[in-house]
């Protein structure tokens, strides 16, 4: 039960930040005048990046293969695990 805890935090922490985001980008374009984004960009660019290939070279070893799940869970298990 803490891990699906841990995963909606974290999902509502992603969302707010995209929100606040698109929100800094049309406060920072009602000052300098030219046409703001939509509020949806961070969104649409999370989507855009979520989509895309990886690019990795055929003479890439396995530790560059693994290396960014390996940097990346341990903040996810500590928050699923040590809540």
């Amino acid at each position: 039960m803490n891990w699906l805890i841990a995963i909606l935090q974290n999902h509502a922490i992603c969302h707010t930040r995209a929100v606040i985001g698109g929100l800094a980008q049309m406060v920072q374009m009602l000052f300098t005048k030219p046409k703001a984004p939509s509020l949806f960009q961070p969104y649409r660019d999370l989507i855009k990046l979520t989509h895309k290939q990886p690019v990795v070279s055929k003479q890439a070893s396995w530790l560059f293969v693994t290396a960014p799940y390996i940097i990346f869970s341990p903040p996810f298990w500590r928050q699923a695990l040590y809540r």
